[in-house]
């Protein structure tokens, strides 16, 4: 699935800032958040000042190439004041119909000359009642990077490096129902070994920096930056972070 070696940076330390624990809700595709949300993949530079929080996060696998292949779309869920990260998937979806929804999301999706998604893929999401606050794009290059720089994440099987991680999970062309899987084994570990991370380190990791290492394989959108340091401080500060992800089976590492 992978054919060239890391660049230099990290993603899922920036997923293990999000925060918020979403319980009692049915997800598949109807994911009802609120209101004020880039509906049609519109950003501002911070989030709406309001308690819950919803980020896109979307995966392909390699985004310096004219139409990189989209292998998972994410909505993450949290809040700045309580230490929990809630993912839910949009792709591959848990829809019955999921293996149709998949094709029509994926058949939209492009990106123009500034690595924004096409109106069309927005909508599509947004006829399906999923809202959200601001995007993220990361490719497997950068995700390489961010699990090397977090030394490394825990899958239940010991500390495997970005290459060993990317190199074992399954493609959505291959097995999308194992890829959804392997995708929410490696955001949940990548979580997890950066909270910890976190905590046992005096200082907040510097987000800002690590996000403009990788121009080529990570997008944020107009989200600023120092948003994502705010973020991780604070999340930093209340510690015992959660990661979960409700409407999956329990992949907790035993």
């Amino acid at each position: 699935m992978l054919n060239k070696g890391p660049i230099s940076i990290t993603i899922l330390s920036i997923i293990a800032f999000l925060a918020f624990l979403f319980t009692g809700m049915k997800v598949g595709e109807k994911i009802l958040a609120h209101p004020a949300s880039a509906s049609q993949g519109k950003t501002s530079t911070t989030f709406p000042d309001q308690e819950d929080k919803f980020l896109l996060v979307i995966q392909v696998e390699d985004l310096s190439t004219k139409k990189p292949y989209l292998e998972g779309v994410w909505l993450i869920n949290f809040q700045s004041q309580k230490p929990a990260f809630g993912f839910f998937p949009l792709l591959p979806s848990q829809a019955d119909n999921g293996m149709e929804r998949d094709q029509e999301l994926a058949s939209a999706f492009s990106l123009n000359a500034e690595n924004q998604p096409a109106s069309k893929f927005f909508k599509i999401l947004s006829n399906r009642n999923v809202s959200w606050q601001g995007y993220m794009i990361i490719d497997q290059w950068a995700t390489i990077e961010i699990i090397d720089f977090l030394g490394g994440i825990d899958l239940g099987e010991g500390l495997q490096s970005g290459i060993q991680v990317i190199g074992g999970m399954h493609s959505r062309s291959q097995n999308r129902l194992l890829a959804q899987h392997d995708q929410a084994n490696l955001l949940q570990g990548a979580c997890r070994r950066a909270a910890e991370t976190s905590q046992a380190t005096s200082q907040a990791i510097t987000f800002s920096q690590l996000l403009t290492s990788l121009p080529r394989h990570l997008s944020t959108g107009d989200i600023s930056h120092t948003f994502w340091e705010k973020e991780w401080r604070a999340m930093k500060d209340m510690g015992n972070i959660a990661c979960q992800t409700p409407t999956l089976p329990d992949l907790t590492v035993k």
